[in-house]
């Protein structure tokens, strides 16, 4: 049963089944909606293959600059090559309706990923790519819809979306119909003029917590934040709340220092040992341990304590018994005075 008109998540067609696209590609039917539109399988009639077609709202793109800037932008994306990229074959365009044909992936959402998946060994490769990335561009929209998983590897989409589409709609249909907005960094919501690669650290950062929790909260819900990383180790919740800062100078300044931290956290085997001073025989023999240190090691704390206490109380004792020794001396010397007095007189 179709959903109403009315209910904000009712997501209208924008191709149908069958339609013939570029004379060449024939839509099958809709796979799945992400925030920007509609992801259909389709049949490429000239190379025989399946294809991937991406078609996007035509509510996103209504001036003629918007729609020239998506097509540029989308060709430069066509550009970069890389073997975790699903590639681009064509961007189109008909009766006002944008689509962009990518390769067929056979695999899964990132959104629901296998319970096998190295989930380290897979942040450390996904890093990998989004390092070589950085050498050109970054990504800014890095979500579970956006990566594709299966046996022998994952591909990304989304390249070049940030900035082919226009912000505000472009956030505000994320925000309407989509569950990937959390996994967007600060900057990029607020369409900021100083966006770069940190942006991606942000995103990473969003989907450990997420495969590991299965949970996504954001830092700004302190509290809720807070419990969902208890159950995390305490360096995997250091490299979660450092990557996810509201702030981006606060975040890893590179993906490098991201793969390093998780480095450190699966290999504290590596870690150099120790450095504890060299000691000679000779040097322990003349040492003379006190007499404190030798109640320590053959009685323990309690016989340690107990001799200090007899200490403070024999000090004590000593003590009074000097004052009162001290008030007697001086009547004993009078009495003997006038006694040696009393027989000197004639």
């Amino acid at each position: 049963m179709p959903l109403p008109r009315k209910d904000p998540r009712f997501i209208p067609e924008i191709f149908t089944a069958g339609e013939l696209l570029a004379k060449r590609y024939r839509v099958k039917f809709q796979l799945s909606v992400f925030a920007e539109g509609i992801l259909y399988l389709a049949h490429d009639q000239k190379s025989l293959s399946d294809v991937f077609i991406r078609a996007i709202f035509p509510g996103l793109l209504q001036s003629n600059a918007e729609q020239s800037r998506f097509v540029e932008q989308m060709k430069q994306a066509k550009k970069v090559v890389h073997p975790h990229l699903l590639p681009i074959q064509h961007v189109g365009e008909v009766d006002g309706r944008f689509f962009i044909v990518h390769d067929f992936f056979k695999g899964s959402s990132f959104r629901e990923p296998p319970h096998s998946l190295p989930i380290f060994d897979f942040f450390m490769r996904l890093a990998q790519v989004m390092q070589d990335l950085h050498k050109t561009t970054w990504h800014g929209l890095l979500h579970p819809d956006h990566i594709l998983l299966a046996e022998d590897g994952f591909s990304l989409l989304g390249l070049k979306l940030r900035s082919a589409i226009p912000h505000r709609p472009h956030m505000s249909i994320m925000q309407l119909r989509s569950q990937n907005l959390p996994f967007i960094a600060p900057e990029v919501r607020l369409g900021s003029a100083t966006i770069d690669h940190r942006a991606d650290i942000y995103s990473l950062g969003m989907l450990l917590l997420f495969v590991k929790t299965n949970r996504v909260v954001e830092a700004s819900n302190a509290r809720a934040f807070s419990e969902c990383l208890q159950s995390l180790p305490l360096p995997v919740q250091s490299i979660v709340r450092r990557s996810v800062s509201s702030y981006p100078e606060a975040r890893f300044s590179t993906m490098q220092h991201f793969m390093n931290a998780i480095e450190e956290y699966l290999s504290p085997a590596l870690k150099p040992p120790a450095v504890r001073p060299v000691v000679f025989e000779g040097a322990v023999a003349a040492r003379r341990p006190n007499f404190v240190s030798m109640l320590k090691g053959r009685f323990g704390y309690a016989a340690a304590l107990f001799s200090g206490l007899f200490v403070v109380l024999a000090t004590l004792f000593l003590g009074i018994r000097t004052v009162q020794m001290a008030r007697h001396v001086p009547e004993e010397r009078h009495v003997h005075t006038e006694f040696l007095y009393q027989n000197v007189q004639p």
